[in-house]
This record gives C-alpha cells, structure tokens and sequence, in this order.
C-alpha cells in the first residue's frame, strides 16, 4: 500500500497477490492527499480522500475504480470552497456511496453526510 506525498493507497488483491489498481488518486500529484477511506459497492471500490490545495486548504475528493482506471465522480464534495475539509469516511448502504466528513471555516465547524446520485452526480446532502 502507498501513501507518499501526491499519492493514496491504490493496490488490491488479484489471484492471491497485491496489484496495482490504476495510478495516483490524487488530483495535483505535487500535492498531498491523505485520510484515504474506502468501500465497495457489489466489486467496485469507492475512495473518499483530503487532496490539499494551492491556498492550503483541503477538499474532499471521490473516485471509483471502473475495472480498467480510477474516474471521479464529481467535483469537490466541500459545501465551502474557502473551508478546510477532512476526515472523510466512505459507506455503502443500498448500494449507494455515503461520505462524511467536517468542514471548517474561521472558528466554526461542521459535519456533513452526502450520498451519491449517479453520473453525472452531482453528491446531494443526505436528509
């Protein structure tokens, strides 16, 4: 399993043997991406992950694995574009993708849950 900078967890098992699923996760290679959770829908993995920005702050990123390479689904989960997002947590119920995560902007901070609705998305905040 890798976790270097640019880089998140990307290796699953095939015939008994750890193999590469696919390249880097992240979405600026030169940047961190860290706080990887994963989750399988049927046999497709779901990553959730904090990608750091330019600015310093992080969003949080989603991908699946389509069987030949990772594709995202959607942009930025974040509610804030100038929020500090982490800690995210990726669950499967009914077979839809749900994510957590927290989101911190000045002196206050908030939990979300979203839930997936399919190409092209977008995430909808779950009720």
């Amino acid at each position: 399993i890798e976790a270097s900078p640019g880089g998140s967890p990307r290796f699953g098992v095939a015939g008994g043997c750890w193999a590469q699923l696919g390249g880097s996760l992240s979405t600026n290679p030169v940047l961190d991406a860290t706080h990887a959770s994963i989750a399988l829908a049927s046999t497709t993995p779901y990553v959730a992950w904090e990608q750091l920005t330019a600015t310093g702050t992080h969003t949080i990123q989603i991908k699946h694995w389509t069987g030949s390479a990772w594709a995202s689904d959607g942009t930025s989960l974040n509610v804030s574009s100038a929020a500090d997002a982490r800690e995210p947590m990726i669950a499967i119920g009914g077979g839809v993708p749900y994510v957590t995560w927290r989101e911190t902007l000045g002196a206050t901070t908030n939990v979300y849950v979203a839930h997936w609705t399919g190409p092209p998305g977008p995430w909808t905040a779950a009720a």
